[in-house]
């Protein structure tokens, strides 16, 4: 008898799909509204696809491959939220300056793979990934990435608001001295 899972198998991404939906939306609209040109990375991973004929053929295939059918195509339209290429690297360039904000769904570690999730599960996207190029030019997004996150830049998520890296140690904080006071109501009754 197999157990079910109460979470997507690898955990690396959201087990609460309606949160994943709703968010990769949002980074959508917010690309829609604010378009900008490509960071040099992303520029790079561009110019790889678009310059091989065998990579720009697979990137499109990976695309055409997920299903269109629910959960893959959750937009009004019945495609897919990620549509093409193109628009995943839209997507990637803007997560490159937009700091992770806190949410308790595993998300807040690593958006890209919120973008990627259904193409790289298709058998084109499993060969694109398996591209030396194609990982090379993804581990200089993410470094790229990492050098914004270690900016000044990046900081607007450290605070204590609904959604800031420090809401956890607040609450932390709040439960210790409720708790503490808890300790000495106690002991003032015993």
């Amino acid at each position: 008898m197999r157990n079910k899972t109460n979470y997507r198998v690898g955990k690396w991404l959201p087990d609460d799909q309606t949160f994943l939906e709703n968010w990769l939306q949002e980074l959508i609209k917010r690309v829609e509204t604010n378009p900008q040109d490509l960071l040099p990375p992303v520029q790079a991973l561009k110019d790889l696809i678009e310059n091989d004929r065998m990579l720009y053929s697979l990137f499109a295939l990976m695309f055409a491959e997920v299903p269109n059918k629910p959960p893959y195509n959750k937009t009004p339209t019945g495609k897919p939220q990620v549509r093409d290429y193109q628009h995943m690297l839209e997507l990637i360039n803007a997560i490159m300056t937009m700091p992770p904000e806190f949410n308790t769904t595993g998300l807040v570690g690593f958006p890209i793979n919120a973008i990627l999730d259904w193409p790289m599960g298709t058998v084109a996207g499993y060969v694109v990934f398996l591209n030396e190029r194609v990982n090379k030019k993804f581990k200089d997004i993410l470094d790229y990435w990492k050098d914004f996150l270690s900016s000044s830049e990046s900081t607007s998520v450290l605070n204590t608001g609904v959604n800031g890296c420090y809401i956890i140690e607040y609450y932390m904080l709040r439960v210790k001295v409720l708790s503490n006071r808890v300790d000495s109501h106690i002991s003032i009754i015993i």
